[in-house]
Parts: C-alpha cells; structure tokens; sequence
C-alpha cells in the first residue's frame, strides 16, 4: 500500500464522522431556531441608540456602528401597544446586521418578543440565525461526499488510455 492510499483512506475515515456530527448540530441548531420562532411574536422596532466598546469595557454612543463590537437599545411595540425599550444583553461584532451595512439610530428592525415576558426580546435577522446552521450543514454533506468509496469530485483515470 502506498503512502496516497493511506492518505486517501485516512481522510475518508475522518471526514464521514465529521460529516454526521456537522449534519447532527445543523440539525439541532436549525430545530433551536424554529422552536424559538414558534414561541415568540414577531414585532418591528427602531434602534434607538448604539454604545459602542471602544476599549475594555469602556463604551460610548454613536449614531452608526462599525467594525467595533455595539450593544443596541431598540424600541418595538407588543401585542397591547405597549412601547418597549430593550438593550441587547449581548454584543454584535462587527455592529452590522450582515457585515456589509452598520446598524444606524432610527433604523427599522426585526423584533421578536416573548408574548409572556414581554421584556424578553431579540433582533430576529435571517443572516445571523441561520448562517451557522446553514454553512455547517453545507460542510457536513460535502465531508460526507468526500468520505465515500467513489470519489465525487474527481473522475478516476481511464487505465485503457495508458500508452
């Protein structure tokens, strides 16, 4: 047996275990997000103000985030009317919705709110919900296809063309 062929046969067992684990936390993390979807109430609401961390825990307010990591205060309205201020218990890092445009004061959002606890809220946006579970079920198909007796991506060499 040569050298390739144990590379070969090396990959093919470590990629079809990553493969299933990848898949299996896609799955649960995709079920994770729709469960949280079904309990929640879907609102829109205005970023009021970004505090912004410039160093350590030091923040200030901006009128637009940047490549530095925010926290964001919103407002959104519940099920009665109710106008409710939030700020996120977590930071956005980079303070962008979907690292291309930064989030502004006045800008519209997606809200989600627990309809008990209606203090209990998040920006609800596509991109960072499902980014994750998507690239990671993506990778876990891919290393399964790599992980086969019958490669996938590259044609075996015809032997009958030997010269």
């Amino acid at each position: 047996m040569t050298a390739k062929n144990n590379g070969e046969k090396l990959i093919k067992i470590i990629t079809k275990p990553l493969g299933v684990v990848a898949i299996t936390i896609s799955v649960l993390l995709f079920a994770v997000v729709g469960y949280k979807y079904l309990l929640t109430k879907p609102s829109f609401g205005v970023i009021t103000k970004i505090l912004q961390r410039t160093t350590g825990v030091e923040y200030r307010s901006v009128s637009q985030g940047s490549v530095y990591p925010c926290k964001l205060t919103f407002e959104y309205f519940d099920e009665s009317g109710q106008k409710i201020s939030k700020t996120t218990n977590y930071e956005t890092d980079p303070c962008s919705p979907d690292n291309v445009n930064y989030y502004k004061v006045g800008q519209e959002i997606s809200v989600r709110f627990d309809p008990v606890q209606t203090q209990k809220a998040e920006i609800f946006g596509v991109w960072d919900k499902l980014l994750s579970p998507t690239c990671l079920l993506i990778f876990g198909i891919v290393s399964l296809l790599v992980s086969r007796d019958k490669s996938v991506f590259i044609k075996p060499k015809n032997s009958l063309n030997k010269v």
